[in-house]
């Protein structure tokens, strides 16, 4: 993503300064910004409350951070469909309802007022394309799978798609996801 940024920048001649950093230790002086955005970030970081609280020492007194997460209930067939390739394989994976989601987020936000989450659904019902969205997830397996047994694992995808649309004559997955504004209270 940060090649593609860097290269859209290059061609539009946008200007914009790309920094590389920890997100647990920001490269950036306190209350520097008045808008943090943690897109889709915070459940890959192995110290969430770390990186939050980086980002809150990065904002100014009363500054806003917009945070994406996914929901509970979030990809019900892709979190069935992994628990099978784990148990198949032998694998563990990032996937599950363990991890910080819109609903939980909220207590690792201490020293904001947090408004109501916004949740949003959307749906992918075209079979076709659940196996690349599966693929998509292949650095959440542990241990890594190697290509071989990758290949058998997106085999074993697309036979629960066929399963699935044998059975119930469809083929449809939910995405849902929140939007939370926090803003930093002052002093």
């Amino acid at each position: 993503m940060l090649a593609t940024g860097i290269a859209q920048n290059r061609k539009e001649k946008l200007g914009i300064k790309f920094i590389v950093g920890n997100a647990e230790r920001l490269p950036f002086e306190s209350g520097r910004f008045d808008v943090v955005v943690a897109k889709h970030m915070l459940y890959h970081l192995q110290h969430p409350q770390k990186g939050i609280n980086e980002m809150r020492r990065c904002l100014a007194d009363h500054g806003t951070m917009i945070i994406t997460l996914n929901s509970k209930g979030n990809t019900p067939l892709l979190h069935e469909c992994s628990l099978m390739i784990c148990r198949k394989y032998g694998l563990t994976s990032m996937h599950g309802y363990g991890y910080i989601s819109t609903e939980s987020v909220k207590r690792y936000l201490k020293g904001f007022k947090v408004a109501k989450p916004i949740i949003t659904k959307s749906r992918i019902d075209r079979p076709d394309m659940f196996p690349a969205y599966f693929a998509s997830f292949r650095d959440f397996y542990r241990p890594y799978p190697n290509d071989r047994k990758w290949a058998m694992m997106i085999d074993d995808v697309r036979k629960f798609v066929d399963k699935r649309l044998a059975k119930e004559g469809k083929f449809i997955e939910t995405r849902t996801m929140g939007i939370i504004y926090a803003v930093k209270k002052g002093g």
